[in-house]
């Protein structure tokens, strides 16, 4: 067949299985077909182009075409993933066996690669994503969020911040929270109980600075909503300390450092249950 097809090569880090191995065969080519014997049949409607190769090629070579607008739909788990595609998912993970703690496909939501599916089903609206890819065998459930930052210096070269932390460490930085507001939703409480429930989770796991993830929530410069302090309940219901919390430090937003006060002296869940209960809806987190 390659006698009469002229290719252009796809990036095969894209189909990358467990262990770094290539998930697709040589049944399953990486390349692009631009051009059939002297025919250029890139503006070419994809019928056309497919009836072509079946013609100068034969049936019997078994070639399997794809449209190329679709491969990075179909064979992109982190693209299928931003979209919200669950089939397309599943035949990435259970059909063609892509590793689904591989973190180097770029999909769509988030402007740094190298981010985990994980991370990607939590920000999207759809909660099967994120309890599909929770059932799967060997999932790492605090992957690290890409938050890198890229200093230029001159011409080409950059220097890189690296900003990763844990997924539970992330939760409102500024890398997740541009997400979540992409897709116009808010974080899901119930997706971090499901985290936090799971015994391979440490609720109380320290950053490179020592720090817990409640300590960034409490700590971050947004202000807060509703739903905030419901995430920050889910954290304390799961054990989170709070000993290396100093809310007199914090700047009192909206009035949340006396709630906050609240929901930490509270001695039971059924307390704090009742504090959120209290609540009026906070409005819409604002950025600062």
């Amino acid at each position: 067949a390659s006698d009469h097809l002229t290719f252009e090569g796809m990036p095969s880090d894209l189909f990358r299985g467990a262990n770094g191995k290539q998930v697709l065969d040589e049944d399953y080519p990486f390349d692009v077909v631009i051009g059939i014997d002297e025919t250029d049949v890139t503006g070419m409607p994809y019928d056309q182009v497919k009836e072509l190769i079946m013609k100068r090629t034969g049936k019997e070579k078994k070639i399997r075409c794809l449209h190329s607008v679709f491969w990075c739909f179909f064979l992109n788990s982190a693209i299928a993933a931003d979209l919200g595609l669950l089939d397309v998912l599943r035949n990435c993970v259970e059909q063609i066996g892509i590793d689904v703690n591989f973190v180097g496909r770029r999909g769509l939501r988030f402007k740094n690669s190298g981010m985990h599916l994980l991370t990607r089903a939590l920000v999207h609206p759809d909660r099967r994503l994120f309890e599909y890819l929770m059932a799967q065998k060997n999932i790492k459930l605090n992957p690290e969020v890409n938050d890198n930052i890229f200093i230029p210096v001159f011409n080409n070269f950059f220097i890189t911040l690296n900003r990763s932390r844990p997924l539970l460490h992330s939760l409102t930085s500024d890398v997740i929270l541009d997400a979540l507001d992409t897709s116009g939703s808010e974080l899901d409480a119930l997706r971090i109980k499901q985290l936090l429930d799971r015994p391979e989770v440490d609720v109380n796991e320290e950053d490179r600075h020592g720090h817990t993830p409640l300590w960034h929530i409490v700590n971050s410069g947004n202000q807060f909503t509703r739903n905030d302090l419901l995430i920050v309940k889910t954290f304390l219901d799961a054990g989170a300390e709070t000993e290396n919390i100093d809310l007199s430090e914090l700047p009192d937003r909206r009035g949340y450092r006396g709630t906050l006060c609240k929901l930490i002296d509270a001695g039971s869940r059924s307390a704090r249950d009742d504090i959120i209960a209290s609540l009026k809806p906070l409005g819409k987190r604002k950025r600062v």
